[in-house]
């Protein structure tokens, strides 16, 4: 393993046994976070040996970064054919071990000649040992949803992940799914005393046939935010809307979302970079391009996916995936710098391809740009056809804001 101190507080290890990538960050006496991405060999060639390898080198990777698999928050685990493949992820512990974590399972098939992907957060006290989780139950968030309860603090972190619905007949449209899978949300979130407005910081929806299907969820999810008091005026939420297929064979569209509890409104910030970007209103959705959550020893930044668009929101560089990751990274410099903060300070990404074709050319790209945090290539199809790249991920930064509860 082979270590090396990017700053403030962020470190990035690179382990010589398989393709496994972590960043770690931690403040002097704060709690630490971990991200790892782990893929398996090529030349294995069954699913369930991809598995079982993945396994062993996430275990491994624990071990030498002195964590527990106690200490998992959250898990992604990006899979080439769900239908054929859910019934040894069901056998792994990866998946089955999630009782105190919240395990996203989706169809994005990963790119380079694999079957399998694994993203894996973690946050541990300063010595390793795990923090208080507690498993939230839905009352009715779909058959596979899954709700898990972080304390820190006065702050409660909820992950709720794999929210889908089976279709109840064969008119159910993905306007009533839509509505199924926030409104589910919202009651588990009042259950606690929160909201989506005040308290939901980020959400991952995938959607099956994005190309036809993407209009529908904008529509039905403009019309909840408005209903919970978010418009172009106040404030919407950071998110990515992408091609995937979630577990349940019939459903068209699943949800991921990460909501804090004991957070200030003054502790949010909504960033924008308007000489970069438009704002995503201009065009009749309902994001954020990025929020920031500030805590008394570091800054969160949530960064929804981003593509190359530039300020009146059109689309640059059509056909050229390269000249779309580039200006893609030079818009996602530009939020964190109106934040304060810089692409130094990534912690993690997601890179989604139209193309799976273009895998190996981005892979070099991001190689020669010295992206040397944990990453995930995926092929996810982006809203906009003429969009070849999208990149969505959070950055971490230190600060010293003594107004604010630290994550200590």
């Amino acid at each position: 393993m082979i270590d090396a101190v990017v700053q403030n507080g962020m470190k990035t290890f690179q382990f010589s046994e398989g393709c496994v990538k972590a960043c770690v960050f931690q403040t002097e006496e704060g709690c630490q976070e971990t991200s790892l991405v782990i893929s398996p060999n090529k030349n294995l060639f069954s699913f369930k040996q991809q598995l079982k390898e993945i396994e062993g080198f996430y275990l491994h990777a624990l071990e030498s970064l002195n964590l527990s698999l106690d200490t998992a928050i959250f898990r992604r685990i990006f899979v080439s054919d769900i239908t054929n493949q859910s019934n040894v992820l069901s056998k792994s512990f990866l998946y089955t071990d999630n009782k105190n974590t919240a395990v996203s399972v989706v169809q994005q098939p990963p790119l380079l000649s694999t079957k399998v992907i694994l993203h894996a957060y973690h946050m541990s006290t300063p010595d390793g040992n795990p923090l208080q989780k507690k498993k939230v139950s839905f009352s009715n968030g779909g058959p596979h949803s899954n709700a898990v309860l972080v304390r820190q603090n006065r702050y409660g972190f909820l992950w709720t992940v794999n929210q889908a619905f089976e279709s109840s007949n064969d008119n159910e449209t993905v306007t009533n799914q839509t509505n199924k899978i926030f409104k589910s949300l919202r009651d588990l979130l009042r259950k606690n005393n929160a909201t989506l407005e005040s308290n939901t910081i980020r959400t991952w929806i995938y959607v099956r046939d994005i190309d036809q299907n993407y209009d529908q969820m904008v529509r039905k999810r403009k019309e909840i935010f408005t209903e919970e008091g978010m418009t172009e005026d106040t404030h919407y939420i950071a998110s990515t809307g992408i091609e995937g297929r979630p577990l349940l064979k019939d459903s068209h569209i699943s949800m991921d979302a990460l909501s804090i509890f004991g957070i200030q409104k003054e502790q949010i910030e909504y960033i924008n970079a308007f000489e970069y970007l438009n704002s995503t209103s201009d065009y009749g959705v309902t994001f954020e391009r990025a929020t920031k959550v500030l805590f008394g020893d570091r800054n969160h930044y949530y960064i929804s996916g981003t593509a190359s668009i530039d300020k009146k929101g059109d689309v640059l560089y059509p056909e050229d995936v390269i000249g779309q990751a580039e200006r893609t990274l030079e818009n996602i410099e530009a939020l964190l710098k109106s934040a304060g903060a810089s692409l130094d300070n990534m912690f993690f990404m997601n890179v989604y391809l139209r193309d799976p074709s273009d895998s190996l050319l981005v892979r070099s790209f991001l190689n020669q740009q010295s992206i040397n945090i944990p990453y995930t290539i995926v092929h996810g199809s982006v809203c906009r056809p003429e969009w070849l790249i999208e990149i969505d991920g959070i950055a971490i930064s230190t600060c010293e804001n003594h107004g604010f509860e630290p994550l200590k």
